[in-house]
């Protein structure tokens, strides 16, 4: 079979349509799983960059989310801290109990490293 230059550009052009709908039908895909404790203690390893950057702002996020809960329902009762104590608290916590973060959101880890370090009184 041979294809004359028409067809074999329409052919690439179907395949590289074919190529970035799968890719992106896999990226919404990976986008409707919650984030995974391993993924962000990765973001968390770096120092500087867009990873840092949303490292520091997942883990801030979810502190500040606190603030908006009665008190009475808090998961954790944190003081105001700097982003490089927050990322220290999430990645220390993390570090000590990789196995049990292993099954765990990033969401669910961030919490628990919180709440083991600044628990709420009785």
């Amino acid at each position: 079979m041979t294809f004359d230059s028409g067809s074999l550009i329409r052919v690439l052009g179907l395949s590289v349509l074919c190529w970035l709908s799968a890719s992106q039908w896999a990226a919404a895909a990976d986008r409707d799983r919650p984030l995974s404790a391993a993924s962000l203690a990765a973001d968390c390893r770096v120092v500087s960059g867009a990873s840092h950057l949303f490292c520091l702002g997942y883990i801030r996020g979810i502190v500040e989310m606190q603030s908006l809960l009665p008190e009475s329902e808090r998961h954790f009762c944190a003081p105001t801290l700097d982003p490089a104590t927050r990322r220290r608290v999430f990645r220390e916590w993390y570090s000590g109990n990789q196995a049990t973060a292993k099954n765990q959101t990033a969401a669910e880890v961030v919490v628990d490293a919180f709440r083991a370090r600044y628990p709420c009184p009785d």
